[in-house]
């Protein structure tokens, strides 16, 4: 079983909401990874956990 979490990322402009996905349950980790992604040219608003993904392996 892993988990991964899906953010969303609120633009101080007047923008649809960016998402960015992680392996931890963290915000920092999030906000990390939104600039790595997006660069450092967004400013951000808020940082919202939108979902904890489970993904269960099939054992054969």
């Amino acid at each position: 079983m892993t988990k991964s979490y899906r953010w969303e990322i609120i633009p101080m402009e007047e923008i649809d909401p960016l998402y960015v996905f992680t392996a931890t349950d963290s915000a920092l980790s999030a906000a990390q990874a939104f600039e790595e992604q997006y660069g450092n040219h967004i400013s951000v608003y808020a940082i919202r956990k939108d979902a904890e993904i489970t993904k269960f392996e099939e054992a054969i």
